[in-house]
């Protein structure tokens, strides 16, 4: 089913011209270029969770997972690993966590996502 007919089948116009929200499948990345609190490189974002519109059908993003692009390969040397792990990780929740919640308040106001059947 293509975006359109599900938009068209699930969501009636009135409530299209009410939101003003976009519509994207479940498994689209965000990029958001050089906000990586510790780095200051790009952060990727997916949603992880979700929490169901009640009047439309979609969903709404809950949680999310980042990756930071300057993040080592999985083959990477252990000493890299160690020193990015040492660059990325003081005080998650204050440095990483506003960042995030910045992010995901502004997909929940923004994005409405289905999911492929």
């Amino acid at each position: 089913m293509s975006l359109r007919s599900f938009i068209e089948w699930r969501i009636p116009e009135p409530i299209q011209a009410k939101y003003s929200f976009q519509i994207l499948e479940a498994d689209h990345k965000f990029t958001y270029w050089n906000l990586c609190p510790y780095c200051g490189h790009h952060l990727t974002y997916i949603a992880s969770g979700w929490e169901e519109c009640e009047d439309t059908g979609l969903w709404i993003v809950e949680f999310l997972d980042n990756d930071c692009w300057s993040e080592p390969d999985h083959d990477a040397q252990r000493a890299e690993w160690v020193k990015w792990m040492d660059e990325h990780c003081p005080f998650p929740y204050v440095y990483q966590l506003s960042v995030d919640e910045r992010v995901r308040i502004e997909l929940k106001e923004k994005y409405r996502f289905y999911f492929k059947k």
